[in-house]
């Protein structure tokens, strides 16, 4: 039974007076007594730390969820903006480079020049889209009469086909709160972020946090190292969801100098760095951990 910690401040106030009282119409000295230390007691086990709303934590703070994971390893996200993608929205993305993995898989039978050797570019049907959105342990379904898993045979390095959903290791609370975000012609839970939203585009302002270009850089995570074999902990390149224009395969992806590049869909050697968004009103511990990171405090 959950008891509130107004109510329990209601009995303590309440025993207190009453040990004001007469004891000739009051319960015996020591049965207050008693009373007294187990109210007191269940007010220290109820205790809540204080807290505050992310809408509040400046642009590029830390925050984890203790409990959602990649590699079994807890997702270090940064605040990306605040009502960038909706006035009650904060926007996230991963500090660094969770995985390596191909954008697309070479599709054998599409007629479409490149996409059968090279991949396919087109986000809302891409490989990487559906994985990123999926908590199942066999997420991958066809998207088009064309579409290919991205396999040993159909992608060059890195092949995910049998590695559960991106989602699979995320706390229900983290889960439940995902925004689904209106992207340029699909709703995503999770997703790669635009030429624009990185400020690498002439067209409109993009997320704050790149206001920064330092913050363009990333690397992988210890844990992304090890398990997909990319050598050393350095800045690597990463996966926009933007096509290059006029082309059918080729993905524009952040270049380990910070710039914009772009490579084959099916190249598995690009990172991997997720964006989403999250209701603003969420909360965090009042103050951070020694690693600067405020913690997620679901109620």
């Amino acid at each position: 039974m959950k008891i509130s910690q107004d109510i329990l401040n209601k009995l303590v106030d309440v025993v207190s007076k009453n040990r004001e009282d007469s004891l000739q119409v009051q319960p015996t000295e020591k049965l207050l007594n008693d009373m007294q230390s187990i109210l007191n007691e269940l007010k220290s086990r109820v205790y809540v730390p204080p807290t505050k709303t992310i809408r509040y934590l400046p642009v590029g703070t830390k925050i984890v969820d203790k409990n959602t994971k990649y590699y079994g390893a807890p997702i270090v996200w940064l605040v990306a903006d605040h009502e960038y993608y909706g006035k009650t929205l904060t926007t996230l993305v991963a500090e660094r480079i969770l995985t390596f993995k191909a954008f697309d898989a070479a599709e054998p039978d599409n007629p479409v020049e490149y996409r059968s050797e090279y991949g396919n570019n087109e986000y809302k049907v891409s490989n990487i889209h559906q994985w990123m959105n999926s908590d199942r342990t066999e997420w991958f379904k066809p998207l088009h009469d064309y579409d290919q898993a991205p396999t040993k045979d159909y992608v060059y390095r890195r092949p995910y086909a049998d590695e559960k959903g991106f989602m699979n290791s995320f706390s229900h609370e983290f889960k439940q709160h995902l925004v689904d975000t209106q992207l340029e012609d699909l709703m995503a839970k999770v997703f790669l972020l635009s030429v624009s939203d990185v400020g690498l585009s002439c067209k409109g302002k993009g997320l704050k946090l790149f206001n920064n270009e330092a913050l363009r850089k990333a690397k992988p995570t210890k844990e992304c190292v090890q398990i997909d074999g990319r050598g050393s902990i350095d800045i690597r390149d990463w996966w926009l969801r933007t096509p290059l224009a006029g082309d059918s395969s080729i993905a524009r992806c952040v270049n380990s100098d910070g710039t914009l590049s772009n490579d084959d869909s099916y190249n598995g050697s690009i990172g991997v760095r997720p964006a989403l968004n999250l209701p603003s009103d969420i909360h965090v511990k009042a103050e951070p951990d020694v690693n600067g990171i405020y913690e997620i405090v679901w109620h």
